[in-house]
């Protein structure tokens, strides 16, 4: 997961996991913090659009041994680095009850390359 670039440098890319470290113990909240860390060279990317910002998107990117997510910015981009090559569903969750979830099977995943999903619009 160490990524050589030139002049003998190395880069070790880290990911900060918020839904897997925030625990709940004895009733209360404990941050144990869940960091993966993925090199360029054997992970992909997954980028695209969602709209509108208003729906509150939450993008997930899961298979049956990986899962990863994105909150898009205000202009709807979203970028997931890391993701173990492999054959993806990418769910786009309405987070604003009034807008409905839609979701992508079959993305394909590859080595150092970045899919791009098409625009999506979250509909009421």
């Amino acid at each position: 997961n160490i990524d050589t670039i030139p002049g003998g440098q190395i880069r070790i890319n880290i990911d900060f996991d918020v839904s897997k470290s925030i625990k709940i113990e004895n009733g209360q909240f404990c941050l144990k913090p869940h960091l993966k860390s993925y090199g360029h060279h054997n992970s992909g990317k997954l980028e695209g659009k969602v709209f509108p910002y208003a729906a509150r998107p939450l993008v997930k990117a899961y298979n049956a041994t990986d899962t990863a997510y994105a909150i898009p910015w205000e202009n709807g981009k979203y970028k997931i680095n890391g993701l173990t090559p492999g054959t993806y569903t990418v769910l786009f969750d309405a987070t604003v009850s009034s807008y409905r979830d839609t979701s992508i099977s079959n993305v394909r995943i590859s080595r150092e390359r970045e899919t791009e999903l098409p625009t999506i619009t979250l509909h009421q």
